[in-house]
This record gives structure tokens, sequence and C-alpha cells, in this order.
């Protein structure tokens, strides 16, 4: 009876050990996923968060070059325990910002390219077929 409940102590111990290692590979994870979409090698629709199940979503910008990296893919927070997510930038980088961050970086990031799109020359529709 002992030894049961010496064993399962242990494995109780090691468990608890090893969940911020579990929970980082879970991380890393997600954001291969990222690099996966980007790199052409699967749908977005199909990749699936490792920790949840969940899918990601993604970040509806003007049909426009901006020079800079922006993002273009976020995890929901609610798939890592509302604890942060994964995001892709359209430079093909990936990298999980804890919630805070995860905040402050989208609302900065789409402000930015809001400017950027706002300092630029509107464009003039052209007509090929005028003579």
């Amino acid at each position: 009876m002992r030894v049961a409940v010496l064993c399962l102590t242990v494995l109780a111990v090691l468990a608890y050990a090893f969940a911020p290692a579990r929970e980082f590979q879970r991380r890393v994870d997600c954001c291969r996923n990222l690099k996966a979409f980007y790199a052409g090698e699967t749908a977005l629709e199909a990749l699936r968060c490792p920790r949840s199940g969940g899918g990601y979503d993604r970040v509806i910008l003007p049909a426009t070059t901006v020079p800079f990296p922006h993002i273009i893919i976020v995890e929901p927070l609610a798939n890592h325990g509302d604890e942060g997510g994964a995001v892709l930038y359209s430079d093909g980088h990936a990298e999980f910002l804890m919630k805070g961050n995860y905040l402050s970086r989208i609302k900065s990031d789409r402000e930015r390219v809001r400017v950027f799109l706002a300092s630029q020359p509107p464009t003039e529709l052209r007509n090929d077929d005028a003579p």
C-alpha cells in the first residue's frame, strides 16, 4: 500500500514538474503550425491548436502592400486558457505572445497599418479602354 502511494506521489510530482515544458512545446507547435500555413504546406482551416483543438483567425487588412511586417493571423486567446496566443506576421515569422503583449501588439499593429494607409496618396482608377 505504501509503495503504491509513494509511486502515485512521484508520478504527480513529475507531472507537475513537466507541465511547463509541455505547455512551452504546445506554444512552439502553434508557431510551427502558422509557419506551415505561410509556407503553403497546409490550409488555415486544417490547422488546430495542440492544446485546445481550436483554430486560428485571419486579421482582415486592406488588399494593399504594406512595407513592414504586420500581423496577418492570430490565435484566439481561448486556445491557451486566456494566457496568450501565437501570431503570424506578413514576413513569415511567428511568435507566441502573452495576453497583455498580445492585445497591445495587435492594437498597435492595426494602428500602424491604418496610419500608413492613410498617409498614402489615393490611387486613381485607370480605364484602359478609353481612347
